[in-house]
């Protein structure tokens, strides 16, 4: 795994993040722009704004991994990814929160993220999740991946 694929090329993997928690935005783009093999292009403070620069068109090339926070203010982050996965555009969504509720999993992935990562967990779980998610895989952290895999058991979609 690692870069992403685009024409034939190997490319740093585009990253966005959607998180309200500015300390918290700032330090993940801090950490993920010590990878190699990744580049955040756009920082966003809610699904709002988000979807708004989709729409808008200013995400060219588009991003391969939104890394999307589940609870934002205006667009929380199960309707930001309901609308972006249902868009023409084939962005892949990893949900990051500190909520391990079911139903907020659930949300998650009805609205077709691909993977869902607890805010506690560590740096190597999320990077590995980034990886795995804009390779075209699924991602889940083990403490919440028994209500994952009993949902999409059900036939939700995975993505």
């Amino acid at each position: 795994m690692g870069a992403a694929v685009h024409g034939g090329v190997r490319v740093p993997i585009r990253v966005i993040l959607a998180d309200d928690h500015v300390p918290y935005r700032t330090s993940l783009r801090s950490l993920l722009e010590c990878q190699p093999d990744m580049r955040v292009v756009a920082e966003f403070g809610d699904g709002a704004a988000l979807l708004e620069a989709f729409r808008a068109g200013g995400l060219r090339p588009p991003p391969d991994v939104v890394v999307m926070d589940v609870a934002m203010p205006r667009t929380g982050g199960i309707k930001a990814t309901r609308r972006i996965v249902a868009s023409e555009h084939e962005v892949r969504v990893l949900a990051v929160s500190m909520h391990d509720d079911a139903k907020f999993v659930r949300g998650m992935i009805d609205a077709g993220a691909r993977g869902y990562v607890l805010k506690g967990e560590s740096l190597q779980e999320l990077l590995r999740a980034i990886r795995e998610v804009a390779a075209g895989g699924t991602f889940f952290s083990a403490s919440i991946a028994s209500v994952a895999t009993a949902r999409i058991a059900r036939g939700a979609p995975a993505g």
